[in-house]
């Protein structure tokens, strides 16, 4: 457990950028999410991580404002870049 923890809070990299911010287990989840299927919309992060709507926006948000994660294009066109 304490493996995991420690994992889950040390530096994650992100294609070739470290992101020096720690992120969370639901943070990391759904950077990975992002990181197999660029188009992934919210509904299919929903039902991958069993997150609420709410939750998963609120989340992608938060990785939006440390940089993590951006928005290309339109809602039902674009995709996420890393």
């Amino acid at each position: 457990m304490l493996r995991c923890l420690l994992d889950s809070i040390k530096e994650y990299e992100v294609t070739d950028k470290v992101v020096d911010k720690t992120l969370g287990n639901s943070e990391l989840e759904l950077v990975n999410l992002i990181k197999k299927n660029k188009s992934i919309t919210i509904p299919e992060m929903m039902q991958k991580t069993g997150l609420s709507d709410s939750g998963v926006r609120k989340i992608l948000s938060g990785l939006k404002k440390k940089g993590v994660i951006e928005r290309v294009g339109a809602n039902k066109n674009g995709y996420w870049k890393l």
